[in-house]
């Protein structure tokens, strides 16, 4: 959006259902999604092979469609098409059978449904910018997406309940509609915001390569590797609870206090702390995530790990936050859905990578493995540090105007 863009400014309703129907699909897909595969008679290496697919698919989507967005002016366009596009990919695995079909339709999925969260977020991300450019009523992205969270609490807790009262064959049709709610909320966003001028295809910033690449890159790593090292906790965390005693009831309410947690950070602390606290985010949940995988490693007890997976908010929530406003910032408001982009492509790979290896070290060093998990935040925490002195040096952004919450360079 240019400067000179008059439009009213898009609801904090609307863009708060926008993120809460972007992240419930998560809520009902993590769990529940392999229970539908299971039931269409796949068999554990089957299903294996399909999780392991859509991350690859997503790193190609992410590094594809963003930057379009931005070249076409149109976010919300393209947010609208792939959040269709997952519906339709979701309904298509609801008619057909067998694993090459299923398999393909997994693929179409992830291609589409890949760039919805960094689109989501850069439309969320340019209505706070363009409201502090024109002075309008300031919009906090943290509050926005902290809905996103909340979101993701209810439909696992709620989505239990549901898919046990409907047949099995439905849970595809629920993450139908959930897509589709998500286009019909984007379609709404897209006729408040008034597309960028034609010209701007050919303006030299989108024409060249984006501003800052290393620094981002930097940083999309950094964030990727400190969200990569919840692999092991993701994927085996349940089992090994549930190997030391603890109950099914217990489980679950281990896993809603982090989630919880995370909700309550976005909602309540995040909008506090603003944007100018960026990098302090970034490098306090990296290092908040390598006490946390120490003290795992350690086998803690029923009490202890309660308070460990309240510490969610910090190595999620904090990283998260601080990693969308550096990458946001840094890039620009032309460049800003490319950059969530890669970072979104960093954090497919990333957790992929360390998904796939949590196996191995499961199996060979039980709680021990999260030594590695430790290892991983380090690494992302030191180039977070390593990133950050690029800036002292010199490379700074230009600072957008500024309403209370934005980045400042005396903030990196």
């Amino acid at each position: 959006m240019s400067a000179g863009d008059t439009a009213a400014p898009l609801s904090e309703l609307r863009l708060s259902l926008l993120t809460a129907s972007v992240y419930a699909a998560i809520g009902i897909h993590l769990p529940f999604f392999p229970i539908w595969l299971a039931w269409r008679g796949l068999s554990a290496p089957e299903i294996a092979e399909i999780a392991a697919l859509p991350p690859l698919v997503r790193l190609v989507s992410n590094l594809v469609l963003p930057p379009r967005a931005d070249r076409s002016g149109d976010i919300p366009g393209m947010l609208m098409a792939c959040a269709l596009g997952a519906a339709c990919a979701y309904a298509a695995l609801g008619l057909i059978d067998g694993f090459w079909p299923i398999l393909t339709a997994v693929a179409a999925l992830a291609f589409a449904q890949g760039p919805v969260i960094p689109l989501a977020d850069a439309l969320i991300l340019d209505e706070v910018r363009r409201r502090a450019r024109e002075g309008l009523a300031a919009l906090d992205y943290a509050r926005v997406r902290g809905w996103g969270s909340a979101s993701v609490l209810f439909m696992m807790v709620a989505g239990g309940q549901l898919v046990g009262l409907l047949p099995r064959e439905a849970i595809v049709w629920l993450l139908a509609a959930t897509a589709l709610v998500t286009t019909i909320v984007a379609r709404q966003c897209a006729r408040e915001v008034p597309r960028s001028k034609a010209g701007v295809l050919a303006s030299p910033t989108l024409a060249g390569a984006i501003a800052r690449p290393v620094v981002i890159g930097l940083f999309a790593v950094a964030a990727a590797l400190i969200q990569a090292s919840h692999a092991l906790l993701y994927v085996f965390a349940s089992l090994q609870w549930r190997a030391e005693g603890l109950s099914d009831g217990y489980i679950g309410l281990l896993w809603a206090a982090g989630v919880a947690t995370e909700t309550l950070f976005f909602l309540l602390l995040g909008p506090r702390l603003g944007d100018s606290h960026a990098l302090a985010l970034l490098l306090t949940g990296g290092g908040v995530a390598i006490i946390r995988w120490l003290c795992m490693a350690a086998e803690p007890g029923a009490v202890a790990l309660l308070g460990l997976q309240m510490l969610h908010a910090a190595t999620y929530g904090a990283t998260q936050l601080g990693a969308v406003y550096l990458l946001s910032h840094l890039a620009g408001p032309q460049r800003r859905a490319q950059a969530q982009g890669w970072l979104s492509a960093a954090g497919a790979v990333s957790l992929a990578a360390a998904s796939f290896s949590s196996g191995y070290l499961q199996v060979e060093f039980g709680h021990a493995a999260y030594l590695f998990m430790a290892a991983l935040a380090l690494a992302g925490l030191a180039l977070a540090g390593t990133a950050a002195l690029h800036l002292r040096r010199g490379d700074h952004p230009t600072p957008e105007p500024r309403a209370g919450h934005n980045l400042s360079e005396t903030g990196m």
